[in-house]
């Protein structure tokens, strides 16, 4: 499951995105932030594509961020995941465009 989130006590912030995708997902590590400026930044990142694109081929997707008290809780943030997935299944992923040169 392509997500990540960040957790301060029961408050979560959960970002996810479509398995097809993403093909790579990020976040800063922890660390003492009054010492180490990266780790205070707190960041989650989603990689999308991550491969060539033929003229007159688009690409789109989607991306959800959940802001909520789930306490770090697996089970909620794959329900979350889950929930996602189902809305955004029928949703095309490529469409045409005309390339002006």
């Amino acid at each position: 499951m392509p997500m990540a989130f960040f957790s301060k006590g029961e408050l979560d912030v959960v970002l996810m995105g479509r398995p097809e995708d993403v093909y790579a997902v990020g976040a800063t590590y922890q660390g003492n932030a009054e010492t180490d400026s990266i780790a205070a930044h707190r960041s989650l990142y989603l990689s999308l594509f991550g491969a060539d694109m033929a003229a007159g081929s688009g690409r789109r997707t989607q991306m959800r961020m959940v802001v909520g008290e789930y306490g770090s809780d697996q089970e909620k943030h794959t329900a979350l995941y889950e929930s996602f997935l189902r809305e955004v299944e029928s949703i095309p992923r490529t469409f045409q465009i005309n390339p002006k040169y």
